[in-house]
């Protein structure tokens, strides 16, 4: 597989993500995670401290559908992915809106930065953090 064929399939790996993610399919997102890593992390932007094992990102995402009721508006800005070896690192930036139970809907700027691993021949994530822009500071 060439470099290019890699860059393809993890943007792949990416967009399945997030579109599991935006209709709460919490099936499809675990698939792409990959549950043998050791040493996750999800860093959600609504949670303090990162989810650093298995069973926590995988509790976040099963109770991913009591927390949002969906993602809508979804206007990609920027994306960016390297890979080297069998790891890969990517940059997203798009606009969204988040429809939650809880809350008012939220509308802004999603930063997200991911990283995978190649295992078993198909791109896993083992690594994402998200965060809005932080009034003030833009």
């Amino acid at each position: 597989m060439s470099n290019a064929d890699d860059i393809n399939a993890v943007k792949k790996t990416i967009g399945v993500f997030g579109a599991a993610f935006a209709k709460r399919d919490v099936d499809t997102i675990l698939s792409v995670w990959d549950d043998q890593y050791e040493s996750p992390m999800w860093q959600p932007e609504e949670i303090l401290e990162p989810l650093l094992t298995q069973e926590a990102v995988q509790a976040y995402f099963r109770n991913l559908p009591n927390a949002i009721k969906g993602v809508s508006d979804v206007k990609p800005m920027d994306f960016a992915v390297d890979v080297i070896g069998e790891i890969a690192h990517c940059m997203s930036r798009a606009s969204a809106t988040i429809h939650l139970h809880d809350r008012p809907s939220v509308t802004g700027e999603v930063r997200q930065t991911f990283i995978l691993r190649k295992r078993d021949g198909k791109w896993r994530l083992i690594h994402q953090h998200e965060s809005r822009l932080t009034p003030g500071f833009n």
